[in-house]
């Protein structure tokens, strides 16, 4: 069964009438904690929208994902939990997976 879809427009709490209506977001699922209170904050004038897609931005431009030898001498493990037989499957033949333990 498909989970079910939602998209919800956001419209400023403060418009005094149709012609001031303006619009913040929109959500869809599923639906993060974070980004509902983010949006709720923007609807009631506490949060600046622009900022946090800013601040998101940088955090993400910042980070770079180890490679392979420095997350090997980290002893990074990645856990694969799957239980639809051909998923399995699909992640035992992906390059690089020679050292996966069913």
């Amino acid at each position: 069964m498909a989970a079910p879809h939602l998209a919800a427009s956001i419209l400023r709490a403060d418009a005094k009438s149709l012609s001031d209506v303006q619009w913040l977001a929109t959500l869809t699922t599923p639906i993060r904690m974070r980004r509902l209170w983010q949006i709720v904050g923007a609807a009631i004038g506490k949060v600046d929208l622009a900022k946090v897609a800013e601040q998101l931005q940088e955090r993400q431009a910042e980070y770079a994902a180890p490679g392979a030898g420095e997350a090997a001498a980290a002893h990074a493990v990645i856990l694969v939990a799957e239980d639809n037989a051909t998923n399995r499957v699909v992640i035992k033949t992906c390059p690089g997976s020679a050292r996966v333990r069913a």
